[in-house]
């Protein structure tokens, strides 16, 4: 016997119009999503995540705004010659909890506002890039430690 599932309300949300008009729409994962790349050095992770989000990417030009994390510096020209008025990116080389906590609390703000305002959220993607990940489960409140990664190599 099957079980039936019904999605939460707060869940519901209107058709992604720019999703859809992404080419080959059906082989990606739709949004919102969290993706782990784990890999050896070399293996081509950051090459992976280029090939998504470029502009001629995959999503393309499907993020209002991008926040790159970068563990190198090498390839934060790339990343900013890529960003559009349309698709901004923004590259980070260090990472500042204050400053991670300030951006979420804004986009969290920003989001709830649209939200009542019945409009579109923002579609926000944020990639850590060459970083030890372990640090990144900080409870974004409090700046207490919620649990640990799992993956240990560059993500």
């Amino acid at each position: 016997m099957a079980l039936k599932t019904e999605k939460i309300p707060s869940e519901e949300r209107p058709p992604d119009g720019r999703f859809d008009k992404l080419p080959h729409n059906d082989l990606l994962v739709k949004p919102p999503f969290t993706m782990v790349i784990t890999g050896s050095i070399g293996s081509g992770k950051s090459s992976i995540v280029w090939s998504m989000l470029n502009p001629k990417g995959f999503y393309g030009k499907y993020f209002d705004y991008m926040l790159i994390f970068n563990g190198s510096v090498d390839s934060n020209a790339i990343w900013k010659d890529a960003s559009t008025d349309e698709n901004e990116i923004d590259v980070v080389n260090k990472w500042d909890n204050d400053k991670f906590r300030d951006f979420v609390v804004r986009l969290e703000r920003d989001q709830q506002r649209l939200r009542e305002e019945g409009k579109q959220l923002q579609r926000i993607c944020v990639v850590f890039d060459d970083s030890v990940s372990h640090q990144i489960l900080l409870h974004i409140v409090t700046g207490k430690q919620i649990g640990r990664a799992s993956c240990r190599e560059r993500v």
